[in-house]
């Protein structure tokens, strides 16, 4: 299939003959979904896994959320850059998309997206959404940093996962070669990882997994599962592209969820308030039909 790219154009006849070609010609590694609305196409970017979005050139950006080339009728203006001309040949054009995505080279410059599930409280359905993030999602990664994890306690101790930890930390791409792939919805690492050595995982170490897993383009999510205890600071949360936080309306957890709010509310985690997202879990499987439901028509 490739690399999935959503396009919007007022000419709609325009962009689905575009996406006629482009879908034909499989030796280009995309896929190109049409919208006729813009905002139906940033609504899905992230369940759809679209690796970049094509629309019509805006006098401001409006904060979009990955990559995009821009569609504009000046040839001079299209040549480079964000901008493409929208009136030469498809084919030329489906280059500057595959072009636009793999900035040149054979890589995606982003082909995932990277989302963390965080909440200062205790049994609110963080792992429950983190795992149902995965399964309602294509191609995802599960990846546990919780503090405590059942198979932690297996019989190899969590040599597994510790040798993949050791790789991460020191900047050794062949930790992506351990990835184990299970035969489920979607695949998982680090959950069996001893805590002493989770805790040490920073926001640099973090980083740089999730942008090699992204760069070989083997996943379009990767879910962070991130417990309070494992996590080294609030800061590694810069690296997720958006946040859930789980809450629960007791007196208690508002409390602590107020106290979360004025650590991220200052200082060099402002930046964060953007991308986090508060939301009452449902009491579910993850796996649960109706569970995946809810993710999909939240848009999460």
């Amino acid at each position: 299939m490739g690399y999935r790219v959503g396009i919007y154009d007022r000419d709609t006849e325009y962009t689905r003959n575009l996406m006629d070609y482009v879908n034909r010609h499989h030796e280009l590694g995309i896929t190109l979904f049409v919208y006729t609305c813009e905002e139906q196409l940033w609504r899905d970017a992230a369940r759809e896994g679209l690796a970049l979005a094509v629309i019509p050139e805006k006098k401001e950006a409006s904060g979009e959320t990955l990559p995009v080339l821009y569609l504009t009728a000046d040839k001079t203006l299209g040549s480079g850059g964000d901008f493409v001309y929208k009136y030469q040949s498809a084919k030329q054009l489906a280059q500057r998309i595959r072009g636009k995505i793999t900035d040149g080279g054979d890589r995606p410059v982003s082909a995932s997206r990277i989302y963390g599930v965080y909440s200062p409280l205790g049994r609110s359905g963080k792992t429950t959404l983190a795992r149902g993030l995965c399964a309602a999602g294509r191609n995802s990664l599960y990846v546990s940093l919780e503090d405590y994890h059942p198979a932690a306690e297996g019989e190899n101790d969590g040599a597994e996962g510790d040798r993949m930890l050791y790789l991460i930390a020191g900047g050794n791409r062949e930790f992506a070669k351990l990835i184990p792939h299970r035969g489920m919805s979607y695949d998982a690492i680090l959950e069996n990882c001893r805590f002493a050595e989770l805790r040490n995982l920073g926001e640099e170490e973090l980083r740089f997994m999730c942008r090699t897993l992204a760069e070989e383009g083997r996943y379009q999510r990767i879910v962070l599962d991130i417990g309070t205890g494992a996590m080294a600071g609030l800061s590694v949360l810069s690296v997720c592209d958006r946040i859930y936080v789980p809450i629960l309306q007791d007196e208690v957890s508002c409390g602590k969820l107020d106290v979360f709010k004025k650590q991220i509310a200052y200082g060099n985690l402002r930046g964060l308030l953007p991308k986090i997202r508060y939301m009452t879990v449902p009491v579910m499987r993850p796996d649960d039909e109706d569970f995946l439901t809810w993710i999909r028509e939240g848009d999460l």
